[in-house]
C-alpha cells in the first residue's frame, strides 16, 4: 500500500530530473575546476553520456541506484505495481549493459558511477563529492577500460 494517492505519485515521479541533477551538476563543477573539458549529453553516442571527455576517450554515466538497479540499499523496488517497476528497471539495466558494451567496441573507456558513491552517509557531502571527483580524475586521464565507483559502505 502506497502512503500517497495515486495522483501524487505520479507528481513526485515526474518530478525525478534524469539530466544535470545535483550529482552530476557537483562533480562536473569539480572535474572542470581541476581542468578537465567535457561535453554533456552526446545524443550522437549510444546512451547519450552524462559526460564525453573526447580527449581521454573516456565517458562517464552517473546512474541512479534506483533507476539502473544497483546491488545497494536505494535499489529497492516499489511495493505498489511491482511487477510494472520490475520490468521497466529489468529493461534499463538491460540498456546500459547494451550501451557500455556498444561504447567499448568504439573503443570508449565507460565509468559508471552509482549514486550511492556520493551519497554515502549524507553526513559530509562535499567531501563524497570531491572523493568522488578525485577518483573519476584518475580515470579519466588513466588507461582502464572500465569501472564502477559506489559507496564505500558496499
Amino acid at each position: 500500500m502506497d502512503i500517497v494517492s495515486k495522483e501524487q505519485r505520479k507528481q513526485i515521479m515526474s518530478a525525478v530530473k534524469s539530466k544535470n541533477t545535483t550529482g552530476e551538476v557537483e562533480i562536473r563543477r569539480r572535474l572542470h575546476a581541476m581542468g578537465l573539458r567535457y561535453r554533456l549529453h552526446s545524443h550522437d553516442l549510444p546512451g547519450s553520456p552524462d559526460m564525453v571527455f573526447k580527449k581521454h576517450h573516456a565517458i562517464v554515466f552517473i546512474h541512479g541506484c534506483f533507476w539502473h538497479q544497483h546491488t545497494c540499499a536505494r535499489s529497492k523496488l516499489p511495493k505498489t505495481n511491482r511487477q510494472w517497476w520490475k520490468n521497466k528497471l529489468v529493461n534499463n539495466k538491460i540498456r546500459d549493459n547494451v550501451v557500455v558494451k556498444d561504447l567499448q567496441k568504439d573503443k570508449w573507456r565507460v565509468l559508471i558511477i552509482w549514486e550511492c558513491a556520493f551519497r554515502g552517509t549524507g553526513k559530509n557531502p562535499s567531501v563524497e563529492f570531491d572523493t568522488v571527483a578525485r577518483k573519476t580524475y584518475q580515470f579519466i586521464v588513466g588507461n582502464n577500460r572500465y569501472r564502477e565507483y559506489v559507496s564505500d559502505k558496499n
